[in-house]
């Protein structure tokens, strides 16, 4: 046994500090002269060295248990683990270093984790158009929201939309922001498809229907609105049948029990962990402490594709398959960012792309864009719509 003041005696000399108290497979909080010598050894300037995973985080999710180590490097072995990538655990883990002990790739390849997404995962959606294409071949997006105060966020993701690819793309709103968005972008069609008479909305349900016939994906929620008969726009959204993302009031409509969702692998539902919380009857920072099994909640509970937002952003689907995106920026929290993101996943689906294909390549665009953004104009200075310039860029970079 060891007591404290002899930790902290051998630790003041230390150069080099290697964390090898606790590998993989750690389940509950780290407690006594554990956490004691973790929290000593984290208090030392030091370089300090994780074995497999730092001490503290778990290597299935990245929850951090009670306390954790906090790693400049860790050298894992044979392949990288799911608390590498994933926050809270990522931010102890430092510059991962994968080391090769023999393990059979055959194994590595056949065992049970997570996809982390990569510039070729994304960059095949996105070769040489055939010289006869026309905008047809690319899809043509509903995007659903933007109603009066709130137009902006239709806009936003619109032209996200468009920037990611989509041939064509409608925004569906109220018809009073229709007076307003109708010229604001000259490749964007907008039609009314309600009536707001104060804090009632009344749907044009056969426009609505008409509008959405022969489309490839729908877009809704950003800038909807919890007004009284929102959640009529989003059920006629659901009973066409028509792919779908919901995201931000449509989330909030579900919350509510205002709206029901039935299990379609088509749908992509794209909270952050605000709405996440809501969704699941729990805390935000419940939400945060374990994300990785919150997507997997997500995805189980309500039978579709879910997307949680937020730092090392999380796709899982209703098969148990989960990705976990490595690009982002602090730039990216900023109000529009998400609206800009459902427009993308949309583009994608509408080209015909899968629900979770959809989500993995569009969250890494919009990482990257956020990164590629931030370089230019500083993560303080990012806004929504300098995003629009930046997806092309982002585009451009995972091309083969």
């Amino acid at each position: 046994s060891i007591n404290e003041q002899e930790l902290q005696k051998m630790l003041d000399s230390a150069d080099l500090i290697v964390d090898a108290i606790f590998g993989t497979g750690l389940v509950r909080p780290v407690e006594g002269i554990f956490a004691t010598a973790i929290k000593l050894a984290n208090s030392k300037d030091a370089l300090k060295v994780a074995v497999d995973i730092p001490s503290g985080v778990c290597s299935d999710t990245g929850r951090v248990l009670g306390v954790a180590f906090c790693a400049h490097y860790t050298v894992t072995f044979g392949a990288a683990k799911i608390g590498h990538f994933s926050y809270p655990g990522k931010k102890f883990c430092g510059q991962v270093e994968v080391a090769d002990i023999g393990i059979p790739a055959k194994a590595i390849e056949d065992a049970k984790g997570a996809l982390l997404i990569e510039a070729k995962d994304v960059g095949r959606f996105f070769g040489n158009r055939q010289e006869d294409a026309f905008k047809n071949s690319f899809g043509h997006l509903v995007f659903v929201g933007g109603f009066v105060g709130k137009a902006g966020a239709a806009l936003l993701g619109a032209m996200s939309a468009m920037r990611t690819g989509a041939g064509l793309v409608t925004v569906a709103t109220d018809a009073q922001a229709q007076t307003h968005l109708e010229g604001r972008m000259p490749e964007l069609m907008v039609d009314a498809i309600a009536d707001i008479n104060k804090e009632e909305v009344s749907v044009r349900k056969d426009a609505f229907a008409g509008l959405l016939e022969g489309k490839d994906c729908i877009c809704v929620g950003p800038g909807l609105g919890l007004r009284t008969g929102t959640e009529d726009v989003v059920k006629i959204c659901l009973e066409s049948g028509i792919p779908i993302v919901l995201d931000a009031d449509a989330l909030n409509l579900i919350a509510q029990k205002r709206v029901s969702l039935s299990p379609r692998k088509d749908i992509v539902i794209t909270p952050h962990p605000g709405e996440a919380a809501r969704l699941l009857s729990c805390k935000t920072r419940d939400i945060q402490a374990n994300r990785v099994e919150t997507v997997k909640e997500l995805a189980r509970k309500f039978g579709v594709v879910a997307c949680l937002k937020g730092a090392g952003t999380l796709v899982a689907d209703p098969d148990g398959n989960l990705a976990i995106n490595p690009t982002g920026s602090p730039a990216l929290a900023t109000a529009g960012s998400g609206d800009c993101l459902c427009g993308m996943i949309g583009a994608l689906m509408a080209r015909g792309v899968s629900a979770f294909e959809a989500c993995c390549s569009a969250v890494y665009l919009h990482g990257l864009a956020g990164e590629l953004a931030e370089k230019d104009l500083t993560e303080h200075g990012v806004s929504a719509s300098d995003l629009l310039s930046y997806i092309p860029v982002a585009i451009r970079s995972v091309v083969p």
